[in-house]
Parts: structure tokens; C-alpha cells; sequence
């Protein structure tokens, strides 16, 4: 029989932009806007070290 494999947590960076994006989005949204000092205050949020450049972030979900 086949294990199932087990569910990975979010890395960092998807957890910061999951915590931004839904303070901002609402239901049928086809755009979200956010300030990039949010991305700070998130990870603070989170207990997440932010990567030390924000950018990074940013493009990895573009």
C-alpha cells in the first residue's frame, strides 16, 4: 500500500504573502492591492524572519 505523502507546511515567503493578501482581498477580486512595508509587519506578525530583500518575496509569486 502507498503511503500518502504527508502535507508541507508553506515555506516563509508563502505564508507572508498569504497573511497580506487576504487582509486585503475580498470575494470576486480581481486585483489586490498593499503597501510593501505590509510584508514587514506580517512576517512581525508571523514570528517569520524576513528575507533581507523584500524584492525577493515579492517576484517569487510573480
Amino acid at each position: 500500500m502507498t503511503e500518502q505523502p504527508k502535507a508541507r507546511r508553506p515555506n516563509r515567503y508563502a505564508r507572508i504573502i498569504e497573511r497580506v493578501f487576504f487582509s486585503h482581498y475580498t470575494d470576486g477580486s480581481r486585483e489586490v492591492s498593499f503597501e510593501r512595508d505590509e510584508f514587514v509587519r506580517a512576517a512581525q506578525d508571523l514570528g517569520i524572519a524576513l528575507p533581507k530583500n523584500v524584492g525577493d518575496l515579492i517576484y517569487s509569486f510573480r
